[in-house]
């Protein structure tokens, strides 16, 4: 009797319930709130589609190995330049001095030849010329070989420089080696120029990579030169790039 009675109260309640739908539904209350129920709906998804992350665009991946035209950067390192330029102002006021000496021999040999060779005086002038002969030789080859020296003291100290700069910038963006090349312009009727171009480790490389603009502004920074005021020396590209290393 009691599940009876609790199945006639259900069955008494849902006919309630439907009675109660349907005349919400006469008066347009029902419509009402599927209306409301659908901006909900509509604004949970318009919510959810914005905690969607954006997709990320495709970009090239960054390169961990980049160019430098070491040539270029002797060619325009101002201090580089500056020390060679002293060197040679050194050697050409060496030179002259040799040259004096030898134009001293000269002057000795020319005497000589209007002395007769049996004279006691000949065999003394001609003992003196042979030791200032030998003598000058020695000085050139001595003089020559300092120079050679302070010519590479040179070079080594300006690379050592290059390779300081160059650790820094690569350390500050990531490379992971950088390799050099040569951009001078090849003369196709040389060669050896030609030989030179086709003997290169590197075949091609993309323009981004190519460091050697701001490691040269850098360098030159040091002397308070800009790079965009060197002049390009012969036979490299004029339309190489002056603007930085851009990552």
């Amino acid at each position: 009797m009691r599940l009876r009675a609790g199945a006639a109260s259900s069955t008494e309640r849902t006919a309630g319930l439907r009675k109660t739908l349907s005349s919400l539904t006469q008066q347009g209350v029902l419509e009402v709130t599927k209306t409301q129920i659908l901006a909900v709906l509509l604004a949970c998804l318009a919510a959810a589609s914005l905690a969607v992350p954006p997709a990320v665009a495709q970009t090239a991946p960054r390169p961990n190995i980049a160019m430098l035209d070491i040539n270029y950067v002797f060619k325009n390192h101002t201090r580089f330049k500056a020390s060679m330029a002293d060197l040679k102002a050194e050697m050409e006021r060496v030179d002259q001095v040799l040259r004096t000496q030898r134009d001293q021999i000269q002057a000795l040999q020319e005497e000589l030849k209007g002395i007769k060779p049996s004279s006691p005086d000949y065999k003394v002038k001609e003992q003196n010329l042979a030791r200032q002969m030998a003598d000058l030789n020695i000085q050139a080859q001595a003089q020559r070989k300092e120079f050679l020296l302070k010519e590479a003291r040179i070079y080594h100290d300006i690379y050592k420089e290059i390779q300081q700069v160059v650790g820094y910038y690569a350390a500050q963006q990531g490379f992971l080696a950088v390799m050099r090349f040569n951009g001078d312009a090849v003369d196709q009727e040389n060669p050896d120029d030609v030989l030179r171009y086709i003997n290169q480790d590197t075949v091609w490389f993309a323009q981004g990579m190519d460091i050697t603009p701001v490691i040269l502004e850098t360098l030159n920074a040091r002397a308070g030169v800009s790079a965009s005021r060197t002049s390009a020396p012969m036979g490299t590209n004029p339309s190489r790039p002056t603007v930085p290393f851009q990552r």
